[in-house]
């Protein structure tokens, strides 16, 4: 649909009639998902491609919601909630409708949450200590929630991913990117770990927060 709609624009272009970028991402039938800090709260919002329409889906005074993640079929986002204060503090799994109806909790002490690509599983990284700190990779292993049947099950090789974050699900459901923080002596890098087995490989970029390319063979 991007690659249709930017076609287009070079066609205009090439015919004289110029389409400015603003009224490309104004044509696009998609919405954006963010956090945004409002009234000393964080909270979950959707706009339109050009920044336009912008809704507040949690309205959540006594609690703050981080990281939304939209699921590939474009129902449900699965997010971070922090309850409480202070090192007292739980961050918490949760999903709901696209829309902000229906919020459930799923897990607690769970951070940076993931979606498998056919939107039927969430992946997410567990707090590594009971006590809270904001630190983005302060977790210890990997799970995974079904949302049909509310089963966790760990990462066959959960014992040895540490200080990770910000992960990525390839479209073929083979590998996994995530930005880690010393483990296995690797030290601040990207990497891409095998989702069903114990492969792990340094992509040799000292940078954060891959994203897979819808086709899965590059990363952002």
């Amino acid at each position: 649909m991007v690659a249709l709609i930017f076609l287009t624009a070079v066609t205009r272009v090439a015919a004289s009639e110029p389409i400015s970028f603003h009224e490309t991402l104004k044509a696009l039938p998609f919405k954006i998902a963010y956090e945004c800090y409002v009234d000393d709260n964080w909270e979950i919002f959707t706009m339109n491609p050009d920044g336009s329409g912008a809704v507040n889906l949690t309205r959540t005074p006594d609690q703050h919601e981080h990281y939304p993640q939209v699921s590939p079929d474009g129902t449900k986002i699965c997010f971070s909630v922090d309850q409480g204060e202070g090192r007292e503090a739980v961050r918490s799994l949760y999903v709901m409708d696209i829309d902000g109806g229906n919020p459930k909790k799923l897990v607690e002490n769970a951070r940076e949450p993931f979606w498998s690509p056919d939107s039927k599983v969430i992946g997410f990284l567990p707090q590594e200590y009971s006590k809270f700190n904001v630190m983005d990779f302060y977790t210890k292993g990997m799970s995974f929630y079904e949302l049909a049947t509310a089963k966790i099950e760990p990462h066959q090789d959960s014992t040895s991913l540490h200080d990770l974050y910000d992960h990525c699900w390839s479209v073929k459901c083979k590998w996994f990117a995530a930005t880690v923080h010393a483990v296995i002596n690797i030290g601040h890098a990207i990497i891409v770990i095998e989702a069903r087995g114990d492969k792990l490989k340094n992509m040799k970029m000292p940078w954060c927060r891959a994203c897979f390319s819808a086709a899965g063979k590059q990363l952002a």
